[in-house]
């Protein structure tokens, strides 16, 4: 396509600049949140077409504001997602952020992370991948996806560039997880204020039942959730949260906006007729959508819901809505 081929050419003039030590790395102040999101949502309708789950978790303590090349910082986890994406015929790429521990107030040091469920990179195929228009041949599926490997490369030299690092985790045939870190200077202390905020109301131990249909989105969201330290029981449909409400104690229910059987406004407004039992007619439910509009938010709450997430669904995100419902309970 023209955005490949520019991207391509883009990259080419980087790695000539990069080697020949003419690259400028720029400092400024960014939202690293919002690049994550903005790379995310970049790639989504190309993830949709193939049916893959695209996905982002980022640590509530990593800064507000940082200050780095954020145009830079783009193209590496552009190129990185991009990569996924190509080598991705089913299942998911997980974008991850996680804060490094770090000792000085004015500084911080954060681990990304780009895990894919595709093709997978062979160990003598590892040891080449960073070199440039080197890529993993597999039955010449690289070659019919397209590509010269040069986005990795790239990346690779523009991590190093800015202080950082890269490596990969892979087999073949079981997918590809590539990890990079980046210093960046500490702007302001938003980002770490939020996640001590979100600290002090500790999830460890709440019970949280989740419906949703689709099988890799249950399963990422329960690992979102119980990486707070939720306890959730996951069903399929409406009709089955119901019903394992109407069984068992819940602190809060997550519904998937369309489902078979029964969909989550369905399920929200026979829980608040009292058929999951009287005493939990009142129990805090938020809704999981990846159609937000503006009539969408007044449909949730009318059927009896208390909040809603958007998809793909961020851990941030997330965790803020069901702090903001529980909160609310108490």
């Amino acid at each position: 396509s023209t955005r490949r081929l520019h991207r391509l050419l883009s990259d080419i003039l980087d790695l000539s600049k990069v080697e020949a030590g003419k690259l400028t790395i720029n400092h400024d102040s960014f939202d690293i949140r919002k690049s994550l999101r903005a790379v995310i949502t970049f790639f989504t309708a190309a993830a949709e077409q193939k049916g893959i789950l695209l996905g982002v978790v980022i640590d509530p303590e990593i800064p507000g504001t940082v200050i780095g090349d954020d145009y830079r910082f783009q193209q590496i986890v552009s190129n990185l997602v991009d990569n996924a994406l190509k080598f991705t015929s089913e299942g998911s790429i997980t974008l991850e952020a996680q804060l490094l521990a770090s000792g000085d107030e004015q500084n911080c040091r954060i681990l990304f992370s780009v895990a894919d469920t595709g093709i997978g990179i062979s160990s003598e195929a590892q040891g080449r991948l960073f070199h440039a228009f080197v890529q993993e041949q597999s039955s010449n599926i690289a070659h019919s996806l397209g590509g010269t490997g040069l986005g990795l490369v790239i990346s690779r030299r523009l991590t190093e560039l800015m202080g950082g690092s890269m490596s990969l985790d892979s087999e073949t045939g079981q997918g590809a997880v590539f990890y990079f870190t980046l210093p960046f200077r500490i702007a302001d202390s938003t980002g770490v204020e939020e996640g001590s905020m979100q600290k002090s109301f500790s999830l460890e131990g709440i019970r949280i039942l989740l419906a949703e249909d689709d099988d890799i989105s249950r399963t990422v969201a329960v690992q979102l959730l119980q990486r707070t330290g939720c306890r959730v029981t996951a069903v399929a449909d409406g009709a089955k949260a119901v019903a394992a409400l109407k069984k068992d104690f819940f602190d809060l229910v997550v519904l998937d906006v369309q489902m078979p059987i029964l969909d989550g406004p369905g399920a929200a407004n026979a829980i608040r007729n009292g058929q999951a039992g009287e005493e939990k007619k009142d129990i805090p439910i938020i809704a999981l959508t990846a159609c937000a509009m503006s009539g969408d938010r007044k449909r949730f709450l009318d059927s009896g819901m208390n909040g809603y997430v958007e998809k793909p669904v961020e851990v941030e995100s997330l965790i803020r809505e069901v702090h903001r419902v529980l909160e609310e309970k108490r």
